[in-house]
């Protein structure tokens, strides 16, 4: 079972995740692998917007 990248980690932490979230998505294998790819490919997790009711947001960088 491979982990969460711990940038990926950091940045879910950082853009509004709780933890009990966190804890979900390195539980769940396939989305912690997409989590992981999300990050290799330069994809950065970015502050969460309350106004757009937004619980947790990304962002590709290209």
């Amino acid at each position: 079972m491979n982990t969460l990248n711990p940038i990926a980690k950091e940045q879910l932490i950082n853009s509004g995740f709780d933890p009990f979230t966190i804890q979900r998505i390195e539980s769940h294998d396939l989305l912690k692998e997409q989590v992981n790819k999300f990050i290799a490919k330069n994809g950065e997790f970015r502050q969460t917007n309350p106004h757009l009711n937004e619980s947790g947001a990304f962002t590709p960088k290209y």
